[in-house]
């Protein structure tokens, strides 16, 4: 099991509804507590050159939880 820390997400711009949007996906793990992940959305709209959502989300797995969080 995971549990969301943290989730952030930033709408910039609105699209057509017949856009062809482009999503990146990225996600890492911290260095010093390999059982948080990091996971990045981004989302454009390349026909017309603009950035649309970027997300970022904080996942701990279960049983990795430090005290205070």
């Amino acid at each position: 099991n995971r549990v969301v820390h943290d989730r952030r997400v930033c709408y910039v711009a609105n699209t057509e509804v017949d856009s062809t949007l482009q999503l990146t996906f990225r996600s890492w793990r911290r260095r010093d507590d390999p059982r948080e992940e990091i996971f990045n959305v981004v989302i454009r709209d390349p026909a017309r050159d603009r950035l649309v959502l970027v997300s970022t989300a904080h996942i701990q797995s279960e049983g990795s939880h430090h005290a205070g969080v």
